[in-house]
């Protein structure tokens, strides 16, 4: 990165649709009490009014700059920032954040003051005067819950394709979201883990870039995404981002549970396919003329092809089933298809957005 003495310090931006939020993490950001700092906002594609906010603030302050791309996600609109950066630190924003006036002062001036090339602000200090009655030393906490035969309950956020080291690198997060990873963080010994809940959707989705076998059209994608308006459809919780959508991928979902070691799973969403006459179920990949038996690396897998399994639907209302043996028959069989792939059983099959609305055994 070339460095530019003139700037201080480089405050990287990524926007996605925060129209809500974007005016007051601007202004915190323009107002700084710290002089000779650029400010670089990347609009990653933004579908509401984000970009015509960023003008507003171009026209007030000579330091923005704007890089308008298409949709690429966070990790591609920061790199972005990071190319065009010239000061001599950067800072990230999020764009649904504000920053104190003060921030960057500080921060620069105990930079210098120490020769430190990274300074870390006192968000901890912050969250901890807040959350003090909270905050517990976890290792002898989980502990004493589990040697005293509590119930423990570990979530894991993401899936396998998104692990550092087993995911689709490097579309991936900067950590271990696996089964074994609850145990590293938490210093919980592996065998007190006694069951393991693979969690998954009827079909398949994703957000930002990466490989994606099983991948629909858009036209088909809209019959699984809704239009945002309810709180099951298919758009990024935190971002308001339309997800990818595809059919349900059992070569991921056997791959994560030999990961994983999962001990039943928990499918979601059948009620989504409620209207389907047809429903394919990729059951393998096909690279260059032959059936693949591992997983494969992140490259094979952009130009693997699936191979489908067509399914009869079943064409019925399944969101007042509590009972997986109520179901209608061709959705029982679809729950088979999976145990049999994956040799986990099915515990639980989600069919609404309620949290009632789950059959279980």
């Amino acid at each position: 990165m070339p460095v530019n003495s003139d700037y201080k310090v480089s405050v990287i931006v990524p926007v996605y649709n925060v129209e809500q939020y974007l005016s007051d993490c601007l202004e915190s950001i323009c107002r700084q009490t710290l002089k000779g700092i650029e400010i670089i906002v990347v609009n990653d594609g933004s579908t509401d009014n984000s970009l015509s906010i960023i003008k507003s603030f171009q026209q007030k302050y000579s330091n923005i700059k704007l890089i308008n791309k298409k949709n690429g996600g966070l990790s591609s609109a920061r790199n972005a920032g990071i190319d065009m950066a010239v000061g001599e630190y950067l800072f990230f924003v999020d764009s649904d954040d504000f920053i104190d006036l003060d921030t960057l002062e500080k921060m620069y001036v105990k930079a210098k003051e120490t020769h430190c090339p990274l300074i870390i602000c006192g968000i901890l200090q912050y969250w901890s005067d807040k959350l003090a009655h909270r905050l517990v030393e976890p290792v002898s906490f989980v502990r004493k819950y589990i040697d005293g035969g509590r119930n423990v309950l570990f979530e894991g956020q993401l899936g396998v394709m998104k692990d550092l080291d087993l995911g689709i690198y490097p579309y991936v997060t900067s950590s271990n979201p696996t089964v074994a990873y609850a145990c590293a963080s938490c210093g919980v010994p592996i065998g007190k883990i006694t069951d393991v809940t693979g969690v998954i959707k009827a079909f398949s989705s994703a957000v930002g870039q990466g490989p994606f076998p099983t991948e629909m059209g858009e036209a088909e994608s809209e019959a699984f995404r809704g239009s945002g308006e309810n709180v099951d459809d298919e758009f990024g919780a935190r971002t308001g981002r339309a997800r990818r959508l595809g059919w349900l991928d059992l070569p991921v979902v056997k791959y994560g549970a030999e990961i994983n070691g999962y001990t039943e799973l928990a499918v979601c969403k059948i009620d989504k396919l409620d209207s389907f006459d047809k429903i394919k179920v990729c059951v393998g990949y096909e690279l260059d003329g032959r059936l693949l038996d591992v997983m494969p690396s992140t490259s094979e897998l952009e130009r693997v092809k699936p191979v489908y399994r067509e399914m009869e639907g079943w064409k019925c209302d399944t969101t007042r089933v509590r009972k997986i043996a109520d179901l209608p028959e061709n959705a029982k069989k679809y729950l088979r298809l999976i145990e049999e792939y994956t040799g986990v059983k099915v515990a639980y099959a989600g069919v609404g957005p309620d949290r009632d609305s789950i059959a279980t055994l």
